[in-house]
């Protein structure tokens, strides 16, 4: 197949950005909801109107994080997007008490999402970084904030790459990281 059989990719602005959703920013996780309509956007650097301040942090209840080039705003926060009429709703404010940032994962079953590991973001560029190996969960029907989950078994190697989805067909979520492939399972 050559390129030429391929049809053109035509892009369509949908919604323009605001200073109170979330679009600008660098990193973070999007999930889509079991049929699609809904997205969630979590985590990230960076604020709500793109600013990226090469100083403190200067949001409110934003976290420092510092790079090699200055300090980013960190926030921790969830967004939902519906597309079908492109709403943003907040779901979890930035000023939640969650601290560390990791690979995110949503079991779209319950409505939960959940924090795997992580690391917490350094004030000072160059600092050592702290990791944590803690499986948090937050299910907005239930909990309002970040609440920890009880984990056993061979619990993955803090400081290392996730990468998380969800399997609905065994009610579980696999991870991949630098020290190999893991599964929890969610009973």
């Amino acid at each position: 197949n050559s390129i030429e059989e391929f049809v053109p990719a035509t892009w369509v602005s949908k919604k323009a950005n605001s200073t109170t959703e979330p679009y600008r920013r660098v990193g973070g996780s999007v999930l889509p909801n079991e049929d699609y309509s809904k997205a969630y956007i979590i985590d990230g650097k960076g604020n709500q109107n793109g600013n990226q301040f090469e100083s403190s942090c200067r949001l409110p209840n934003g976290l420092d994080y510092a790079s090699d080039v200055g300090k980013w705003c960190w926030l921790r926060d969830i967004w939902e997007i519906d597309f079908s009429d492109w709403s943003i709703r907040n779901i979890l404010p930035v000023s939640s008490d969650f601290g560390v940032t990791g690979s995110f994962g949503f079991n779209y079953e319950n409505g939960t999402f959940y924090s795997f590991g992580g690391y917490i973001p350094p004030a000072i560029h160059g600092a050592e970084t702290v990791y944590e190996q803690t499986l948090r969960i937050f299910n907005p029907s239930i909990h309002n904030n970040w609440t920890v989950f009880n984990q056993s078994g061979e619990i993955p190697e803090s400081g290392s790459t996730y990468i998380t989805y969800y399997d609905s067909l065994e009610n579980r979520f696999i991870l991949f990281n630098s020290s190999g492939v893991w599964q929890v399972e969610l009973r």
